[in-house]
């Protein structure tokens, strides 16, 4: 029940608590998020907060969502020279080579 309003809210909400509790639950929730987060993943506005929920997929998605985290590295890297947005999918694609490739 909970579950529909959260991902509405991810889409747009500017807040940082709701970003950083949203990350914990999609991190801990029974329903695996990430196949929903791979397709919504470009309505979400925020960088940061896409950087952040690529560790979710980095945790709790399938090896063949590393395309997906390499190219979003790549695309926050070239976008952002100044942040560390790229830092998210890095250590997402560390996590699924840790669970899948060793």
């Amino acid at each position: 029940m909970l579950m529909p309003w959260i991902k509405e809210k991810t889409m747009k909400n500017g807040q940082d608590i709701f970003r950083e509790n949203t990350l914990y639950f999609f991190l801990y929730c029974e329903e695996n998020c990430c196949n929903w987060l791979m397709k919504e993943y470009s309505n979400i506005w925020n960088e940061y907060f896409k950087s952040m929920l690529c560790l979710v997929i980095g945790f709790r998605g399938d090896v063949e969502m590393l395309s997906f985290l390499t190219k979003e590295t790549e695309r926050l890297e070239r976008m952002y020279l100044q942040e560390t947005y790229a830092q998210g999918p890095i250590l997402a694609i560390q996590e699924l080579a840790v669970r899948f490739l060793n």
